[in-house]
């Protein structure tokens, strides 16, 4: 029992591997969900290899969009306050390399 605890810590342990799990579960649960249930339970070669990266990389996408939207909400919201206080803010841009 100790051996299982000592697993599952290590597997769920910091929460980047707790936020990474739940979105490997969200992928998974989709495809589960839908007609290629019995494929990928049968670890058919061709949802493996094409459905669930494809599948990964389009939500990775949506996550990344949501997060830039955020950050938009964000900025827009602190120029906001800052007119209303009569101040001036600048925002630097990041540049992704």
């Amino acid at each position: 029992m100790v051996k299982t605890d000592l697993i599952a810590q290590w597997l769920a342990g910091d929460e980047l591997k707790q936020d990474q799990f739940k979105f490997i579960y969200k992928v998974m649960k989709v495809i589960y969900d839908s007609a290629l249930r019995n494929p990928l339970i049968n670890e058919k070669a061709k949802v493996i290899k094409t459905v669930l990266p494809n599948l990964t990389a389009f939500y990775s996408v949506l996550l990344i969009s949501d997060i830039n939207e955020t950050k938009l909400a964000e900025k827009k919201k602190e120029q906001e306050k800052a007119e209303r206080e009569g101040k001036t803010v600048t925002f630097e841009e990041e540049i992704d390399e």
